[in-house]
């Protein structure tokens, strides 16, 4: 098997025409298919945006069958906007990887557009308050906002008790 691999490398190192022109015949036949075929469009849109986080359609499917087929915060299974259905997001540990692909090691369940957008938020949020430890970063917009409602809050006190 090593040797037949070996082989067709060589060989496609050595025949750059023939790969070329195999390619562009097999690019034709996909992107006909892909123009004229919705269940396949649809078939490669999931792919390649599972692709992404390292999944496959077979791996998304069975982590949404262990959240019993809904988001993993709410009861949403799909969202409808204006007639166009939208599907659930793959959740991921933004501190292991920050950028649009994954490592796959990181990804967290499957959440609705909405509960991701929150829990976005308020990772941010707890990040930038150190919730845990209950001591702001200095300078953080959520240091500085805390510290806006204390002050409000203990001017309002002040004015309660007077």
């Amino acid at each position: 098997m090593k040797d037949r691999r070996e082989y067709y490398k060589t060989w496609r190192k050595n025949n750059p025409d023939s790969v070329k022109k195999h390619s562009k015949e097999l690019n034709k036949i996909h992107n006909k298919r892909y123009a004229e075929d919705p269940e396949y469009r649809a078939h490669w849109k999931r792919v390649s945006a599972l692709q992404r986080y390292k999944m496959s359609p077979a791996e998304y499917d069975k982590r949404l069958e262990e959240q019993g087929g809904h988001c993993a915060l709410c009861d949403v299974v799909e969202i409808i906007k204006s007639g166009k259905k939208y599907s659930l997001h793959v959740d991921h540990d933004h501190k292991c990887c920050r950028g649009h692909k994954t490592c796959g090691k990181c990804n967290r369940g499957i959440l609705c557009a909405n509960c991701n957008l929150k829990l976005g938020f308020l990772e941010q949020t707890m990040e930038d308050a150190w919730v845990y430890p209950m001591i702001s970063k200095l300078g953080s917009w959520t240091s500085q906002a805390l510290q806006y409602l204390a002050k409000y809050e203990k001017e309002k006190n002040q004015n309660d008790s007077e």
